[in-house]
C-alpha cells in the first residue's frame, strides 16, 4: 500500500524543506512515503473560488480505493500512541493508497471535505502550511517507530 502527503501549495522555507527530507529518509525504512505539492494556477483572492479549484484538482488526483485523511483543525487529537494505533488500523484495510492532506490557507472544499474517510487534528493551535506538513511527517515517522518498538518514542 502506498503512503503520501500532499499538500496545497509549495514548501516556502528552506529549513523545513530540508527537515522534511531528513523525515522522508527516515521513513524509507519502515515504509515508503511520497510528497506531492497540489498545486493550483488561479488569479482570484475570493476564498470560495480558491477553495473550489483546489477541490477540484484534489478530487481529479484522487481513486475510489484511496482512503484520504485531511488534517484538520477540526479533526479528532490523538496522542502519538492513539496515531500509531489508528495507523496500523489503516493500514489493514483494503486501499491502494493513504493519502494524508494538508489544506490551503481557507481549509477544504465541501466536497473534499465530504469525500474524506477521515479528519486528524495536529493541534488546536494553527500551523503555517510548511509546518503542518513537517509535523505530519514527523508523527508518521514517530508512528512507525512504535509500531517498530524503535526507541525513538520514549
Amino acid at each position: 500500500m502506498k503512503m503520501a502527503v500532499w499538500g496545497v501549495g509549495r514548501v516556502k522555507k528552506n529549513e523545513l524543506a530540508d527537515s522534511l527530507q531528513q523525515y522522508m529518509k527516515r521513513m524509507r525504512p519502515y515504509h515508503p512515503l511520497s510528497m506531492e505539492d497540489i498545486l493550483v494556477k488561479i488569479r482570484s483572492t475570493d476564498p470560495e473560488v480558491l477553495r473550489n479549484a483546489e477541490g477540484e484538482k484534489i478530487l481529479s488526483r484522487l481513486t475510489t480505493q484511496d482512503v484520504l485523511i485531511l488534517m484538520d483543525e477540526g479533526g479528532k487529537q490523538m496522542t502519538s500512541p492513539q496515531f500509531a494505533a489508528f495507523l496500523q488500523k489503516i493500514m489493514m484495510e483494503p486501499a491502494s493508497r493513504i493519502i494524508f492532506l494538508i489544506g490551503g490557507p481557507y481549509g477544504f472544499d465541501s466536497r473534499v471535505y465530504a469525500r474524506a474517510n477521515h479528519r486528524i487534528s495536529l493541534s488546536p493551535m494553527t500551523f503555517p502550511h510548511d509546518l503542518a506538513r513537517l509535523i505530519t511527517v514527523e508523527q508518521l515517522y514517530r508512528a512507525f517507530s512504535i509500531l517498530n518498538h524503535s526507541p525513538y518514542h520514549h
